[in-house]
């Protein structure tokens, strides 16, 4: 900027105006061209650098746990949360059936949760059960559907670690995908007034009868250690020395920065759903000898609504040997980089596939072939329904422009153990190398 600042001194000095009007155009040319050039500097380093070199140390803050916990265990779990949530009306409208949610889990394989689901869209009906109303013995017909309540609140987490760039896997939660709501024809309004009211009582529902027990549990609560909270933006200041949030020219455009301090180890900050797009880059900056630290995200456009806080809390490692708690990756990955370059060789394939190993869930996946056709000499494991998948589904774009440019290779996986988990355990590694390494059509088989 010293051309610049010369240019505009000269042409400030041949100006036809008072000596004191020189000096204050002067001054405050000088201070605006040095918080140009700081800023300017700031957004060179954080912007324009490779992303690869960004974020390489956060992706080991990056420990997700989820548990399905008995709900007189909930106090025993230290650095869990549950999640809760409120029952709302059926969005929808829909005038055919009623929901009624609460914390109710099939406690099975994904296969059987997939079995003993029905579709919303159909009228079958097929389980039975019946309430007291005054003396009197209703009966009514029920169906069990899948709640997406968990699966959402998900994407939170999928959208931060796209904004950090987190290497590892970014959540692994079999029971989410285990969530059920009970859904009643809309005839039995009056019953289901009565069910609502008595939400832990499963009485009404036969489950013996229907093949239930044993299955339908709702003595059980979904939990993470994940704590969040709203927080606001940081405001515009003119104080140097305390800035926070500005925005400043960059090119034709504008460049936003916000500045999120003291904030606690193991925090980020996730923009609203709307502001999303607009972000460029976010960076985490620790101070030595402190837990404290300060997240900068610089964006393209003034972001319009609060913010997220995702605190990850430290859990007690003996809890993961129990069989309802899940971490996002096996003890086995602790120390491989989940990097986004191009697989090359089988080596590299199976330098991953040791990383996404689960031995102590008796979880495992091995590289079985490279083929050109499908893999129809195999047991195909058919992964998640849509709805049910990791991550946001429109974020494979990626692979879809592979397979309409080219025919690329099918990379078929082996996956052993434990049968009440293995599909969950397949559309969970599944799910990553499609999103990680789209250069490979991703098929699991038993």
């Amino acid at each position: 900027m010293k051309t610049i600042r010369d240019d505009l001194e000269k042409i400030i000095g041949q100006s036809d105006i008072p000596d004191d009007w020189k000096k204050i155009l002067q001054e405050t040319m000088k201070s605006v061209i040095t918080r140009n050039d700081s800023v300017l500097s700031e957004i060179r380093q954080n912007v324009l650098q490779e992303k690869s070199n960004l974020d390489c140390e956060w992706s080991p803050k990056w420990n997700i746990v989820t548990a399905l916990v008995a709900t007189n265990r909930i106090h025993d779990m230290a650095g869990f949360r549950s999640l809760s949530f409120d029952k709302t009306d059926n969005l929808l409208g829909e005038p055919l059936l009623i929901d009624i949610t609460g914390n109710f889990f099939l406690d099975c394989s994904y296969e059987e949760t997939v079995n003993l689901c029905s579709d919303e869209y159909s009228d079958e009906y097929p389980y039975r059960g019946y309430v007291d109303i005054r003396g009197e013995k209703i009966p009514f017909r029920y169906r069990l559907a899948h709640d997406l309540y968990y699966v959402n609140d998900e994407r939170i987490l999928f959208n931060t670690a796209d904004i950090y760039q987190i290497k590892r896997p970014v959540i692994f939660s079999p029971y989410s995908r285990r969530a059920v709501k009970i859904q009643i024809p809309r005839q039995y309004v009056d019953v289901a007034e009565l069910l609502e009211e008595n939400i832990d009582d499963m009485t009404p529902y036969l489950l013996e009868e229907n093949k239930l027990k044993g299955k339908l549990v709702t003595d059980k609560r979904l939990m993470w250690n994940i704590q969040t909270a709203i927080v606001p933006l940081p405001q515009y200041t003119v104080d140097d020395d305390e800035n926070t949030s500005f925005f400043a020219p960059y090119g034709d455009n504008e460049i936003y920065r916000y500045e999120f301090r003291n904030l606690r180890a193991n925090e980020f900050i996730c923009p609203d759903d709307d502001d999303l797009k607009n972000v460029m880059t976010a960076q985490i900056t620790s101070k030595k000898d402190e837990e404290r630290q300060t997240i900068t995200l610089i964006t393209k456009k003034q972001l319009t609504h609060p913010c997220t806080s995702i605190r990850i809390i430290q859990t007690q490692d003996n809890n993961f040997s129990d069989n309802s708690v899940f971490h996002n990756y096996g003890y086995k990955a602790e120390y491989i980089c989940f990097t986004g370059e191009r697989l090359r060789t089988r080596g590299d394939i199976e330098r991953i596939l040791y990383g996404l190993k689960m031995s102590e869930k008796n979880l495992i996946c091995s590289f079985q072939g490279i083929y050109d056709e499908g893999c129809q000499d195999f047991n195909v494991i058919q992964p998640y329904n849509r709805e049910l998948m990791y991550g946001i589904v429109n974020s494979r774009r990626e692979q879809s422009l592979y397979k309409t440019r080219r025919k690329f290779p099918i990379c078929c996986l082996k996956f052993t153990g434990s049968n009440k988990f293995l599909t969950d355990y397949a559309s969970y590694v599944l799910s990553f190398l499609e999103n990680r390494y789209p250069e490979f059509q991703w098929v699991g088989v038993r």
